[in-house]
């Protein structure tokens, strides 16, 4: 099920830039600088995971994050072909399981909000 994850190729148009994953675009939103989110328009989700780490991150980051990814899941999700595999996952719960400690958007060693 990889069309979950925001490493996931998929063009997405987010506040007038098309970026080619929902990582590069939510990347992209942790900096003010309007060069800077212009370059996340061309990297791959892990060079945007990379450079993301690196930037100066606005001071209300904090408080937004989470409506900029739930925009951007939106926008995402609205593409024919990934809403149907969502749709067809049904009622089973969805939970992004990882072994690198985040516990914020998923879950490590069955600890997380998710």
């Amino acid at each position: 099920m990889f069309f979950l994850s925001n490493f996931y190729i998929c063009e997405i148009t987010y506040k007038n830039r098309i970026f080619t994953s929902t990582e590069a675009a939510y990347q992209a939103e942790k900096s003010l600088d309007e060069n800077i989110k212009d370059n996340f328009q061309n990297y791959s989700p892990s060079l945007s995971k990379k450079e993301g780490k690196k930037l100066i991150i606005r001071k209300d980051w904090n408080f937004i994050k989470e409506q900029v990814m739930h925009e951007l899941l939106l926008i995402k999700f609205d593409i024919p072909e990934l809403k149907r595999k969502l749709l067809e996952t049904g009622d089973i719960p969805l939970i992004e399981e990882n072994g690198h400690g985040d516990t914020f958007w998923g879950t490590c060693n069955g600890i997380g909000k998710n």
